[in-house]
């Protein structure tokens, strides 16, 4: 029995560690940054294109320093992204209310090498929206804002 409340205790103390994990790493999030380095740059790009009722996006993160880059990612998530409509109200945060496996990982970027992420939204009203994307490195996080329309 004492064994079985000691796993018990075990548990609970593990669940809420990655909690405050969690909330420590989103609010560290909340506000992307350039993805300048010293010796050059890490270009982002965005695209975008509607079908339907659906808006797909593309970002992707190219080297340009003139050497090879690593970040390193506290989970699994790789990317995050806010929509506002135009009164600034975020109508779409990708992380918000998911849950990421809490296993780090890794992504080098060769120079000149570019990685894309591709992602869809599919509840958007018809107007004109801001979105920003950016990497969830823990580093830097590299990020694009583009403006964009919903018909």
């Amino acid at each position: 029995m004492k064994k079985f409340i000691f796993l018990l205790l075990l548990c609970l103390l593990s669940i809420l560690t990655v909690g405050c994990q969690n909330a420590k790493q989103h609010e560290e999030r909340e506000k992307p940054v350039n993805g300048n380095t010293s010796d050059g740059r890490i270009e982002t790009r965005l695209a975008y294109e509607q079908k339907d009722h659906k808006v797909s996006f593309k970002f992707q993160v190219k080297n340009q320093t003139g050497h090879a880059v690593t970040y390193h990612f506290p989970t699994t998530q790789r990317y995050d992204f806010k929509i506002k409509d135009t009164s600034g109200k975020v109508v779409k945060h990708f992380s918000e209310g998911r849950f990421f496996g809490q296993m780090t990982g890794t992504l080098t970027l060769e120079h000149g090498e570019t990685k894309a992420f591709e992602t869809e939204v599919s509840d958007l009203k018809p107007g004109q929206y801001t979105i920003t994307f950016w990497l969830t490195a823990a580093e830097s996080q590299p990020s694009t804002t583009i403006n964009f329309k919903v018909k």
